[in-house]
């Protein structure tokens, strides 16, 4: 590889996680996913990255998980706010109502 191959591929934009965690915030945030706000004192999931810059994205917990197989996609299409917290719960107690019938 010639140093105009390597320079190309250097400068190519890249995405690294580098925190996900629990936490319970001193202030008030938005989540990422359902747009809704996060209160001062409730626990949350944070998760920070490198993407063009350094970035910190705020979530519920339940729609932590509700996102975790999301494709890179979904969330350049996903705004926050298309979907509320309540459609999340109600979607995530179908799916383990399913899942449980599923099993017997």
């Amino acid at each position: 590889m010639d140093i105009d191959e390597y320079v190309q591929i250097w400068r190519q934009p890249t995405m690294v996680h580098y925190s996900d965690k629990l936490v319970i915030p001193k202030k008030m945030h938005t989540c990422r996913v359902c747009g809704e706000i996060i209160k001062s004192g409730e626990q949350c999931h944070l998760y920070k990255g490198i993407e063009d810059g350094f970035y910190t994205i705020y979530f519920h917990n339940e729609c932590w998980d509700y996102s975790r197989d999301w494709e890179e996609n979904d969330w350049e299409t996903c705004s926050p706010g298309e979907i509320s917290r309540k459609e999340i719960k109600d979607e995530m107690n179908a799916n383990a109502r399913i899942s449980n019938e599923n099993r017997n």
